[in-house]
């Protein structure tokens, strides 16, 4: 109800403005639950639970969106993309409800973020995959798929990294200015330094 009344409000505003306050929610919505309920140390153990169980969901709704596709007379290309739009899941519907129902420190709560999460990485490559089949009317090879694999990895490097050493200690010093807006818009920066490095690499 709410997307369809916000529909109905911007009618007539210009879609970019609306994308990005569409984007800004995503970006601290993710990053309020990352920094408050996510401990990596939890989810090793969590992530092989749920690695199978991820991999058989990826399939089967990649295989149902594109038979959609097929039997709806899209093109190859197009039906790749509906079996892409099938396969990851909103991760922020995920957490916002786990963490709504206390749900969230159980077992099966994280077993369900770590799905959640692997299902967008791999989500992500095989859209990257099809984007460049679609770009350029072949699929890409196997140094270009490794390539996508290596910026992801790399990106998921530079953040553990810039979150263990880097940003504890700006915090440290944000807090010894004596000021409520140091630590405000530091938490500002961090998110929008962190979803432009995402949407960079």
């Amino acid at each position: 109800m709410a997307g369809i009344l916000f529909g109905a409000l911007f009618l007539d505003v210009e879609t970019g403005i609306v994308t990005f306050f569409a984007q800004l929610g995503s970006i601290f919505l993710l990053f309020t639950i990352g920094y408050k309920e996510v401990s990596l140390r939890d989810m090793k153990p969590a992530a092989l639970v749920a690695f199978v169980p991820t991999l058989s969901q990826i399939a089967f709704a990649f295989a149902f969106g594109f038979a959609l596709g097929e039997i709806f007379d899209f093109s190859f290309v197009q039906s790749l993309f509906i079996a892409i739009a099938f396969s990851p899941t909103s991760i922020a519907t995920v957490l916002s409800t786990l963490i709504d129902l206390n749900y969230f420190s159980s077992k099966p709560g994280k077993v369900m973020l770590s799905s959640a999460i692997l299902d967008d990485i791999i989500g992500i490559s095989l859209l990257s995959i099809v984007v460049t089949f679609a770009r350029f009317n072949r699929a890409p090879s196997i140094l270009a798929i490794l390539t996508i694999a290596g910026k992801i990895l790399l990106f998921l490097l530079i953040m553990y990294i810039l979150g263990k050493y880097f940003f504890p200690r700006l915090f440290i010093y944000s807090q010894k200015m004596h000021a409520k807006e140091a630590v405000f818009s530091l938490v500002i920066m961090i998110a929008l330094f962190s979803a432009y490095l995402a949407e960079f690499f």
